[in-house]
């Protein structure tokens, strides 16, 4: 099966309409900082030594270093060996125990590794990245990083006036070192749907760390939480069947999660391969209204990665050929959007 033509940026926000929302993958941080948000960056700086010394060889086994796929061989495993009644409890519960290992110190390296500073990135980073967000509404991002945030407040480097209101704000006019979600806000265009390292929940509230509250780096604040165990608002479950369970067991992600099911705008992905451990989001884009997908794409066009990405995108189209909102594809070319320059 041949590629299907790929065009430029230009040419795809030329082909779509003014109402267009955004779809953010880890493709976005690395094309920023792939030392830092590549998987295989991360695993060269994660400490399984300590508690799950053992999880470190399970990546070298399956020759992988993407955590999610980690995570979920490892949880399919003590699934599996429940049937076997010769291999004890003690060895299936310490393989979900090292699964939970790994995700939390996918959490621990994100936060050590993450640039201390929104000055860390150039100015001239931040206008090349303000230009592309500027053509989308409703922003939604699967990232867990501080990038989206510190790129739509980076105002001063530019003239643009970017919409963005992840509906979070202060309570009573009462200073407190947070703000906090407001359930009923009907101005959110700025979505995390996988959660985020300065968001955390509260029991009776979900909290958004900041620096204006504080005068504290916002990745330090984040960092001394971790110290005392408190952990980030963070998906990153092995299947896309646990992930959708955490997130409609979170009042913040259900609710940013249905509202991603229910637009209609034409969809700009970008850094996002449709990959399985992410096809509750896949599905989600089948479930919308949405008539119109671009989908960047990067590298070798015959690359396993990305004639998995025609395929699935492929299948979306069949789901919807008989419904009322029939689905088009048009792929474009990711370094052609210069989203960090």
């Amino acid at each position: 099966m041949p590629a299907p033509p790929i065009i430029g940026f230009k040419d795809a926000l030329a082909q779509a309409t003014e109402s267009r929302n955004l779809l953010l993958g880890n493709g976005f941080s690395i094309a920023c900082k792939r030392d830092i948000f590549s998987y295989r960056a991360l695993l060269q700086e994660a400490n399984f030594k300590e508690n799950c010394p053992l999880a470190s060889k399970a990546f070298s086994v399956f020759k992988t270093a993407d955590f999610e796929a980690v995570i979920q061989k490892l949880e399919d495993a003590a699934i599996i060996l429940a049937i076997y009644k010769s291999i004890d409890k003690k060895t299936r519960s310490k393989i979900k125990k090292d699964a939970e290992c790994i995700r939390e110190n996918l959490v621990k390296t994100l936060t050590a590794k993450h640039p201390n500073l929104p000055s860390d990135i150039t100015d001239a980073q931040y206008v090349n990245c303000r230009a592309f967000l500027a053509n989308f509404s409703y922003k939604y991002t699967l990232n867990y990083d501080l990038l989206l945030y510190w790129a739509l407040m980076h105002d001063e480097v530019d003239s643009l006036e970017i919409e963005c209101n992840d509906g979070f704000t202060r309570t009573d006019d009462v200073p407190q070192d947070y703000v906090v979600w407001d359930e009923a806000s009907h101005e959110q265009n700025v979505f995390y749907l996988h959660g985020a390292l300065h968001l955390f929940d509260a029991g009776c509230e979900i909290q958004k760390y900041t620096w204006s509250n504080t005068g504290v780096k916002l990745i330090d604040q984040i960092r001394a939480a971790l110290g005392r165990k408190m952990f980030p608002v963070f998906v990153a479950e092995g299947t896309h069947v646990d992930k959708a369970k955490k997130i409609l067991h979170n009042s913040y992600l259900g609710r940013c999660f249905r509202g991603f099911e229910k637009t209609k705008k034409d969809l700009f992905v970008f850094g996002h391969s449709l990959s399985e451990s992410d096809e509750h989001i896949v599905k989600a884009i089948e479930k919308s209204h949405v008539k119109k997908i671009f989908i960047s794409v990067h590298g070798d066009l015959s690359s396993t990665t990305n004639k998995r990405l025609f395929a699935r995108a492929a299948q979306m189209q069949v789901v919807r050929q008989d419904g009322r909102y029939p689905l088009e594809i048009i792929y474009y070319d990711a370094d052609s959007a210069k989203v960090w320059g």
